[in-house]
């Protein structure tokens, strides 16, 4: 955002707030009143730093381990609900199946080789080239000769097509992603 430094941004807690939320915050983590307070101290500390950005997401609702959104305000113009969180344009989306047996450097590898990945599921990364057309397919192929532990690599749409396939036939569910001990999920964004 261009900010040198972030600027302070300061809480002053009154009545309920203030006698509920001024103690030692340990005891209180997930508690729900506690959970809400902190998003929205974490809201406004967004807006202080970064209010365009705000104004850019708002009325955009974010969807758990989805790479599309609800934008409010294009369903109510246009009757368009929802929109890719990338812009299709300049990056190319594609899904890794990992080998279940030689499937820990891949992620690390993927990373190495320049791009970024998400957990979809235990065993499918989603893979985002800075790239599109000609320069997707032949880094896609670099990326694609440096990484082992890939059984597959195909287009996200054509994943999405597959899974959806495998789903009306009955098929489970893919297990959650994996998380590692420190909370994350193994994307590099």
């Amino acid at each position: 955002n261009g900010l040198e430094q972030v600027p302070p941004v300061e809480f002053r807690l009154h009545g309920a707030t203030a006698s509920r939320y001024s103690k030692d915050h340990d005891t209180l983590a997930h508690e729900a009143g506690f959970d809400s307070f902190i998003t929205a101290q974490l809201f406004a500390y967004l807006r202080a730093i970064a209010p365009a950005r705000v104004r850019e997401a708002a009325n955009r609702l974010f969807m758990y381990r989805s790479v599309e959104y609800l934008d409010l305000e294009a369903a109510v113009k246009s009757g368009e609900a929802g929109a890719s969180i990338f812009d299709l344009s300049r990056v190319t989306l594609l899904v890794a199946a990992l080998d279940p047996a030689d499937s820990n450097e891949a992620p690390r590898l993927i990373s190495a080789a320049g791009a970024q990945f998400r957990w979809i599921d235990a065993t499918h990364l989603l893979v985002v080239l800075r790239a599109s057309g000609g320069a997707a397919v032949r880094r896609a192929a670099e990326m694609a000769a440096q990484v082992h532990g890939v059984v597959s690599w195909m287009g996200f749409d054509d994943w999405k097509v597959a899974q959806a396939r495998s789903l009306s036939k009955g098929a489970p569910r893919p297990q959650p992603a994996r998380v590692s001990p420190n909370g994350c999920s193994g994307s590099t964004e």
